[in-house]
């Protein structure tokens, strides 16, 4: 996940202390951070409800191994656009329904077969790993009943706060700026969430 977003002169800082780890916590600082931010690759664990604060509704997202910050505090348009990709500036845009082919009011049913059927034609015309994962995150979020409600809110109020998806737990790779402290990372974009 990491690799390819590396630049000459990154400097990379590894924030678990197991020296066998083999995906440990890194902090990339970049040297010019007005032109590039931050990136962070990390184990999360709890992500919590959204919640609103001076700067915006974000979500509080654990970093239980991590000898640095303590949390990722995502903004909620990262959420949104990564997870539901719903993106204020795309007008029109393809909604996850359309995305599985399949109407609104689709059943649980429906929706299982829907991307069952979108799985094998795009494997029956090599479609790009992109288009793929796009049709795997579709179904993950319309067969998730909250998921689903919290996407058919947005798309009718974009400032409906967005749901973490299943908690949190994986790992994520997050373009921002850590705290001056040192105790937070604001993440303003998710390049990779798994």
């Amino acid at each position: 996940m990491l690799g390819s977003r590396l630049r000459p002169n990154d400097r990379l800082i590894v924030l678990t202390t197991d020296p066998n780890d083999p995906a440990p916590d890194v902090l990339v600082e970049r040297p010019d951070l007005r032109q590039f931010p931050q990136l962070l690759l990390a184990t999360i664990g709890y992500a919590a409800q959204p919640k609103e604060s001076a700067q915006g509704v974000f979500v509080r997202v654990e970093l239980p191994r991590s000898i640095g910050p303590k949390a990722i505090l995502l903004s909620d348009t990262a959420v949104r656009e990564y997870f539901y990709l719903l993106r204020e500036h795309d007008s029109p845009q393809e909604s996850l329904y359309d995305i599985l082919q399949t109407p609104e009011n689709s059943t649980p049913a429906d929706l299982r077969l829907a991307w069952r059927l979108r799985s094998v034609e795009l494997e029956s015309v090599a479609s790009t790993r992109a288009v793929r994962s796009r049709a795997e995150r579709a179904f993950n979020i319309l067969a998730h009943p909250d998921l689903r409600n919290c996407y058919d809110r947005m798309r009718i109020d974009m400032d409906a706060p967005p749901l973490f998806p299943y908690g949190g737990f994986g790992s994520i790779l997050v373009e921002g700026h850590l705290s001056e402290d040192g105790q937070a990372f604001f993440g303003r974009r998710i390049a990779s969430a798994d």
